[in-house]
């Protein structure tokens, strides 16, 4: 018998509002999942939520910027009013290729203090802090999962990258120690890395986001992945 909204749990999803977190919030509701997602754009947000509730399940907003304490204290809040299971650290970003995707390889002389504030404090600090918080929870249950999303650039040097490159292979490092930790508390950490996806108008090519958000689904699903790295080929 299916259980009740109520009685279903719920995962947290940073970065929702488009791209891969989307896509990743969609695959965990369409497999019963309540779910709370995060982004800075309410207008976005409130289009993903619909098609979420479309799924069946129920869905909580959470916007704000994820380098303020008051987001992180916000997220904290909202999971211990629901019976979150799982955490998906997706949310990241790289210097200002919004504005000028022509200056995402920029040399190191050329990036500015706030950009690489921007880059380490939302790829590196914040899913730090987030998980923190979240992993006190998960304590308190006695089991959880954290997806760290990743990137290929958090295995790989590339030129003109050293900034972005930093926040991953950091993110790595704090990831494959935690490891260590999280297995004495019963809880799972998941590492993924994706290679190039479909997410912005100057990426035509590489994986499209539903099918990568497919696969990671997949691979939480057997408890015995503990790491999943993808290409546009897989």
């Amino acid at each position: 018998m299916p259980r009740s909204l109520m009685e279903r749990e719920t995962v947290l999803i940073t970065g929702a509002s488009k791209g891969l977190g989307r896509e990743l919030a969609l695959a965990f509701a369409g497999h019963g999942y309540n779910v709370i997602i995060h982004g800075r754009n309410g207008r976005d947000l409130e289009k993903v939520c619909q098609d979420v509730t479309g799924a069946g399940v129920t869905c909580r907003v959470c916007r704000g910027d994820l380098r303020k304490e008051s987001t992180i204290r916000d997220l904290y809040e909202a999971a211990c009013e629901t019976d979150v299971s799982v955490l998906v650290n997706n949310a990241g970003t790289d210097l200002d290729y919004e504005a000028a995707p022509d200056r995402l390889r920029l040399p190191l002389v050329e990036t500015d203090a706030s950009q690489i504030d921007a880059v380490i404090g939302t790829n590196l600090v914040a899913p730090i802090k987030l998980t923190r918080w979240l992993y006190r929870l998960f304590l308190e249950k006695k089991r959880g999962t954290i997806i760290n999303i990743n990137s290929m650039s958090g295995l790989e040097p590339h030129w003109r990258r050293s900034v972005y490159s930093a926040s991953k292979w950091g993110f790595r490092g704090f990831t494959e120690s935690l490891r260590k930790e999280a297995r004495e508390d019963n809880i799972r950490i998941l590492a993924v890395y994706p290679g190039r996806l479909r997410t912005k108008e100057f990426f035509p090519e590489g994986m499209a986001p539903e099918q990568a958000a497919l696969k990671i689904y997949e691979a939480f699903a057997d408890k015995n992945i503990t790491e999943v790295q993808m290409t546009e080929g897989d």
